[in-house]
């Protein structure tokens, strides 16, 4: 029986039952360290190759996982865009039907206020008329109600016209903003599908880490386009209040001028001394 051991620098070996021990020499020392060295780099590489192997089996597990989730992915991102443009079809709908109801109030509220103002105007020159006056009086009196009435009719119409333009103005800006939403939701969602294709028809061809991050850094500009074209055209309360404004000024100024006929009306009618 013949073996041999090498420790602490001292080789050892058994024959015939005898155990004998000789130091190495500097060259076999060197041979011995140097296979020594050799079987932990192979050692190391072994352990090495496993560890990659593992990790390329996770890395195509998670692929193929990534790869699958595509068509889920896709209904996903859709039903939320859907979910989106239907609150805000309801938004819209919910205030064109607030706005037409206020419109209506406000019809409503000046045509009973006409009324009633008609009511007095009549009841004002019935009692004048129903005087004594002379013919001449008569006359100047049914000139002054017609002029009256020819002024009336010129604010209405003039009121009436500022209104209709306001209302037509914010009914205009919600449309365009609806508009807008609207190609902004057909660019989002073709963005999504094109970014979802394009990844989709990568997938298996190149690292899957690539993949998805160049997926999620395109849905994400696709989100940033979709929120600034919203932002652009969401805040339209300014160009409503400036509609506003064109409205109050020209009512204002139909009153102006109805004030100023009425004003001389009543010179007129003092002058004729009515009593």
């Amino acid at each position: 029986m013949f073996f041999r051991l090498f420790f602490a620098g001292v080789l050892f070996f058994c024959f015939g039952g005898h155990v004998f021990a000789a130091p190495l020499t500097s060259e076999e020392r060197r041979g011995v360290q140097e296979e020594r060295a050799q079987a932990r780099q192979e050692a190391q590489e072994e352990r090495k190759a496993v560890r990659e192997q593992v990790r390329d089996e996770r890395q195509a597990d998670l692929s193929e996982r990534f790869c699958e989730r595509f068509s889920q992915m896709q209904s996903r991102l859709s039903e939320n865009m859907i979910g989106r443009v239907l609150r805000f079809e309801q938004n819209y709908d919910n205030r064109l039907d607030k706005l037409e109801a206020q419109f209506d109030q406000q019809d409503a509220r000046l045509a009973n206020r006409r009324e009633q103002a008609e009511e007095k105007r009549s009841e004002l020159f019935s009692h004048i008329l129903s005087g004594e006056l002379t013919d001449e009086q008569r006359d100047q009196v049914l000139a002054f109600q017609q002029t009256v009435q020819n002024a009336v009719s010129v604010r209405h119409s003039a009121v009436d016209e500022a209104l209709s333009s306001y209302r037509s103005g914010v009914l205009d800006l919600l449309s365009l903003r609806k508009t807008a939403v609207d190609e902004a939701v057909e660019n989002y969602s073709a963005a999504v599908s094109a970014a979802v294709e394009d990844a989709s028809s990568l997938c298996g061809s190149e690292d899957f880490v690539n993949v998805r991050l160049t997926l999620q850094e395109t849905l994400s500009d696709a989100r940033d386009d979709f929120r600034q074209a919203r932002e652009s055209v969401d805040d339209i309360g300014e160009n409503i209040r400036l509609l506003a404004d064109v409205r109050r000024d020209s009512v204002h100024s139909a009153f102006d001028d109805f004030r100023v006929v009425m004003d001389g009306v009543r010179l007129g009618l003092e002058e004729l001394s009515l009593e």
